[in-house]
């Protein structure tokens, strides 16, 4: 992995309060040029050209992430499944193994473990774009 590469893919955090959350990180973020976005799942993510590195669910509705969530960026799909069986080796907890995920955009592939707290944590390999089919 190149030194100045990304090291984080994506945070993702609950809110109890959602639309005072998004009052507050609309103002904040778009200062920065950040635009927000809710997808299919429910996450009010913020990101620019296409990015949303940053994101938020309703805590009383966020099956699955009760805890913080972290992505890290992997740099090959054998780096994803070595996190995977580190992180269990470790005693964390098997969210959903390591697999292709083209929902989350071609060529994803990731997987997602609980650490010792209870925080999800997510290992994600996608190709750079020369390498995603058209």
């Amino acid at each position: 992995m190149n030194d100045s590469a990304p090291q984080v893919d994506h945070v993702t955090i609950n809110m109890h309060d959602l639309p005072a959350a998004q009052r507050f990180y609309a103002t904040v973020l778009g200062t920065l040029g950040l635009a927000e976005r809710t997808d299919r799942f429910g996450r009010v993510a913020y990101g620019i050209a296409g990015r949303e590195d940053f994101g938020m669910y309703d805590a009383a509705s966020a099956d699955g992430f009760r805890h913080a969530h972290i992505g890290f960026v992997a740099p090959s799909r054998e780096a994803v499944d070595a996190f995977y069986e580190a992180a269990l080796a470790a005693g964390g907890r098997s969210l959903a193994e390591p697999r292709d995920r083209p929902e989350f955009g071609s060529g994803c592939y990731n997987c997602y473990v609980e650490d010792t707290e209870g925080n999800g944590l997510e290992a994600a390999y996608r190709p750079p774009p020369s390498a995603t089919p058209a």
